[in-house]
């Protein structure tokens, strides 16, 4: 590793650890985007240009690999303008604190401030009726564990009404496990928190997931609710994840009900609970 890049991973280091949580006050899943948005940035570096992280430097961030970068999350990842505009918001923060700490790499975020965002018309968003709902929710194969947490998320994101990253931010410690009248702490934007309750059919399948997934759940109450394990390290499950399975099932029970909308994502989960 040159002395460029460790002079980069140190900058990074202090961007995320410091400069963001501490001087800025961004709240932890701001900065979790923020992550997020650099390692799929690296993850395009080495795929599409061949540079691996010890050989990453700042020249990487020129305005040219911005601009790439968002026709590759936009055309490879079919990720929407407003997703592709807050990856490259990122980097652009990025950019911009560099070049307070070295001024004479100011010039690459003048480069991807130049950078135009992405525009996107309004969308109109499409309901799933009451029959379409309950075909979609029977598509996943609940014998199959992985599937079994796909269906428990869309279940308990219906029942809560939730944002798609609510969901994925809760934790074991949470949940409140009252038979009479169990509930949910969610957060919010803001990092506003507030409780919703569960119906007890919810609560059942909550049980019946918890013995699956998270069988010491009295002891691990850090743990993320929803989590995807990679070498043997849990990490917090995506939104990209549910997008994912969520599609496949739409386009799997459309032949069955044709009034289910060409795309399904979980937006229309949330709106159909409200």
């Amino acid at each position: 590793m040159n002395k460029e890049t460790v002079e980069l991973t140190k900058r990074l280091r202090d961007f995320f650890q410091i400069y963001l949580p501490k001087q800025k006050c961004y709240s932890e899943n701001t900065v979790t985007s923020y992550k997020y948005a650099f390692n799929l940035f690296l993850d395009f570096l080495n795929s599409r240009k061949g540079i691996g992280m010890a050989k990453i430097t700042m020249d990487c961030f020129s305005g040219e690999s911005v601009s790439e970068f968002m026709e590759w999350l936009s055309r490879e990842r079919n990720n929407s303008a407003s997703t592709c505009n807050q990856r490259m918001m990122a980097l652009r923060s990025f950019a911009k604190y560099n070049g307070t700490k070295d001024f004479s790499q100011f010039s690459l975020y003048a480069e991807i401030k130049s950078i135009p965002a992405k525009k996107s018309s309004p969308k109109t968003v499409e309901f799933l009726s009451e029959s379409a709902l309950e075909i979609l929710l029977t598509r996943p194969n609940a014998q199959k564990i992985s599937e079994m947490r796909n269906q428990f998320f869309m279940i308990l994101m219906y029942d809560t009404a939730a944002r798609c990253q609510e969901i994925l931010d809760i934790r074991i410690k949470d949940i409140c496990f009252n038979e009479k009248t169990p509930y949910l702490y969610l957060t919010g934007k803001g990092n506003k928190t507030r409780s919703v309750p569960m119906m007890d059919a919810t609560y059942r399948h909550l049980l019946k997931y918890l013995e699956k997934f998270h069988p010491d759940y009295k002891k691990n109450t850090d743990e993320f609710l929803f989590y995807i394990t990679t070498h043997g390290i849990r990490h917090q499950m995506s939104q990209d994840t549910v997008e994912v399975f969520m599609k496949r099932y739409g386009k799997e029970a459309k032949p069955i009900c044709p009034d289910l909308p060409d795309k399904v994502h979980p937006h229309q989960l949330r709106h159909y609970g409200e």
